[in-house]
């Protein structure tokens, strides 16, 4: 079987002078972080850039798909034999949250769909091993409904997430966490669910993410007044404004909590169509420049990202995409848009990475 790995990906972006997502120094240590794994398999990427700032750089995430539980453990193991990764709090518990995921029957087995591990870039140049953090994402099967629903997102949480979460810290499954989001469960929309739950391992304070789909700008605002959030609602009108004009009128809430929900919070919007039309993201990248929430640098990154190329002597194809956008507000900072950058490998003779590959469309007209 054909194999693609991490340091696949590496000699991929190198070549292609990191389609200029990283500067040359900034690639260098990008590279000297990530060659410790570079056996690695994974074949999902996404690469996160801060459109309004000069510095060329990118946070990584991998994807690890329900097929690809075995291989991390047996690349784990083979790693650990040259980087002593059981010495490493957080690797242990990666190691260990793996083999619950890819024992039969489990709670992680039958409940989380896919994991990513995300590896902030600030990291790399302050730690000898990064360090990720870890989303998952949770099956759902709910009813229709809003009561019901809501009834059943808690149950969700209480009964399958919190044992999940118990694999890393107490603290998410306990007062005041764990009240803190069953508040935002119970003021959030009425389509609402969970799209990913975020153990921030590689950060200082350590919060839980929650990250919830399917709101309106309405639902939001309903949302924060009853969690008595502290920010300021005017620049939220503003990100929301800016998003459902141009990009959906729907999205995911990111949120932080601890004690009490923090001020930092996220909107993810993803375009509804799977392949770009160049004049409408270049309209919204367009607006973004206006505003300087974006560099002309960037803009041009960004639409020349999008394409299809062959490698390993046509054996794998790989598809790049904007897998979607992101507004953060944040005391600090107001407003920053942040874009994610799809990369997925996708050998085309090999069935067992399908589900990873999800690029039918794109990958037909290729083989014309």
């Amino acid at each position: 079987m054909l194999k693609w790995n991490l340091s696949d990906t590496i000699h991929l972006l190198e070549n292609n002078h990191c389609f200029h997502i990283f500067s040359k120094e900034n690639f260098q240590l990008f590279n000297d972080g990530f060659s410790r794994f570079e056996s690695l398999a994974c074949y999902r990427y996404i690469f996160e850039t801060y459109l309004k700032r000069q510095e060329k750089f990118a946070d990584v995430s991998l994807c690890f798909v329900r097929s690809e539980k075995k291989r991390f453990i047996k690349d784990y193991l083979e790693m650990d034999r040259a980087l002593s990764l059981k010495d490493n709090e957080i690797w242990i518990m990666l190691y260990h949250f793996f083999r619950l995921w890819n024992k039969a029957k489990s709670i992680e087995d039958e409940h989380i769909l896919n994991i990513w591990l995300e590896f902030d870039f600030s990291r790399l140049m302050k730690t000898k091993l990064p360090e990720p953090c870890l989303f998952f994402y949770p099956l759902k099967n709910f009813n229709h409904g809003q009561e019901k629903k809501i009834r059943q997102i808690e149950q969700q949480y209480s009964r399958l997430i919190t044992p999940i979460l118990e694999n890393f810290s107490d603290s998410y499954t306990r007062p005041p966490i764990k009240d803190t989001i069953k508040k935002c469960i119970r003021y959030s929309s009425a389509d609402a669910a969970f799209f990913q739950i975020g153990v921030m391992l590689g950060r200082a304070d350590s919060p839980l993410r929650i990250c919830l789909e399917r709101f309106s700008p309405q639902d939001v605002t309903a949302l924060l007044e009853h969690m008595e959030w502290e920010g300021d609602f005017d620049q939220i009108d503003s990100i929301l404004e800016m998003g459902v004009e141009y990009i959906n009128p729907h999205f995911a809430l990111d949120m932080d909590v601890g004690t009490r929900l923090h001020k930092k919070i996220g909107f993810e919007f993803s375009f509804k169509e799977k392949f770009l039309n160049p004049n409408k993201i270049g309209s919204f990248l367009n607006h973004l420049c206006e505003r300087s929430l974006c560099t002309e640098e960037k803009k041009e990154t960004l639409l020349n990202w999008t394409g299809y190329s062959w490698e390993k002597d046509g054996q794998v194809l790989i598809v790049r995409t904007i897998n979607h956008f992101k507004f953060v507000y944040s005391e600090d900072d107001p407003i920053e848009v942040k874009a994610y950058l799809g990369l997925t490998a996708n050998p085309v003779r090999d069935k067992y990475w399908a589900e990873s590959a999800n690029c039918g469309g794109l990958q037909a007209e290729a083989r014309r």
